[in-house]
């Protein structure tokens, strides 16, 4: 992916958002992880979703 507006990422990164990669599951920093707040794309800065509780 070529776009001058794109963030560019790390080897982790590019792994998991081009080629769907993923972690074995529960096994990941944020399987626990339940604040509030915007989830945003590493490579684009779109919101993904929004917590509020």
């Amino acid at each position: 992916m070529t776009n001058p507006n794109y963030n560019t990422l790390n080897n982790e990164e590019k792994y998991v958002i081009e080629y769907k990669g993923t972690e074995r599951p529960f096994t990941g920093e944020y399987d626990d992880f339940y604040e509030d707040g915007s989830y945003i794309c590493r490579r684009c800065n779109a919101e993904l979703y929004r917590v509020n509780r």
